[in-house]
């Protein structure tokens, strides 16, 4: 989760103190990311969310769906921002 949000920050240049679901709104639609993307990253953000608290044999399965998960939204990002 902490890199998701690293990473919105720096390809943005967003400052940590307003990284927020809202501010990846606004600068997805600023940078006419699709919105497949944009909810997709969301999404994944609130997985990561649910997984830090989930036991930790839930853990260790979700985090291997969320880093593969990670990957293909990073690359659409990359491949739509301009």
């Amino acid at each position: 989760e902490k890199s998701l949000w690293g990473y919105f920050a720096d390809k943005f240049n967003v400052e940590i103190a307003k990284l927020s679901k809202e501010s990846i709104h606004n600068y997805f639609n600023e940078f006419n990311i699709q919105e497949i993307t944009k909810r997709q990253f969301i999404a994944l953000l609130d997985d990561c969310e649910i997984a830090r608290y989930a036991p930790s044999q839930v853990q260790n399965t979700k985090m291997e769906e969320i880093l593969k998960a990670a990957s293909k939204i990073i690359i659409d990002v990359e491949s739509q921002k301009k």
